[in-house]
């Protein structure tokens, strides 16, 4: 009997709705419970972005998380767990992210994700980052993120994605970031093996 496959397509960014935006350094972190607060004088980030936190000793604090409770110079965002400590040592990192919508492979038996991170008229001076998230479940804080491709600073120049999540995992995310003074669009495209 031969395979069938069905498809999902997750639209991650496009045009100016994934704005260029630089690393901030030097963030900390402190938690209460799940909620975690990151301090960093001027963050300029508002309730509902998406970021990209990396760099903190304890793996609870690094992630892509949905920014609340925002003021001038803290935000709050929801942890896994509370690891009954603060992170300590080297400061955090942040970056604004364009986060897709995840693609479910949990009755799947295999998956891939293909697709293109394309620059604009104006290629941006910092190469754009491709983030894969993976995890059991389709809760923010359990995802696990790691770089996967880097993009190029050349107008209008185009980098293929090609990726094959693990088996072991039951849904997995894209996201973008790093795409320092202009803008770029990225598309993701999964197929999924449902039956054989």
């Amino acid at each position: 009997m031969p395979a069938t496959k069905s498809s999902a397509t997750t639209i991650i960014a496009r045009g100016t709705s994934n704005a260029a935006f630089t690393q901030l350094t030097g963030c900390s972190a402190t938690r209460s419970g799940t909620t975690a607060t990151l301090t960093k004088t001027s963050h300029g980030r508002s309730n509902g972005d998406k970021v990209l936190l990396q760099g903190f000793s304890l793996e609870e604090f690094n992630g892509i998380f949905t920014v609340a409770n925002t003021a001038a110079n803290t935000f709050d965002y929801t942890i896994s767990q509370d690891p009954g400590a603060n992170p300590s040592g080297t400061p955090g990192t942040l970056d604004l992210v364009t986060l897709g919508t995840a693609m479910d492979m949990s009755t799947a038996y295999a998956a891939h994700v293909f697709g293109q991170l394309q620059n604009g008229t104006t290629g941006p001076t910092v190469a754009a980052q491709v983030w894969v998230g993976l995890s059991q479940v389709d809760t923010e804080s359990a995802y696990r993120w790691q770089a996967i491709s880097g993009g190029a600073t050349t107008a209008n120049e185009m980098t293929p994605i090609n990726y094959s999540p693990p088996q072991s995992a039951a849904f997995v995310n894209f996201a973008v970031c790093r795409n320092t003074a202009q803008a770029v669009d990225i598309r993701v495209t999964g197929g999924l093996l449902t039956g054989v």
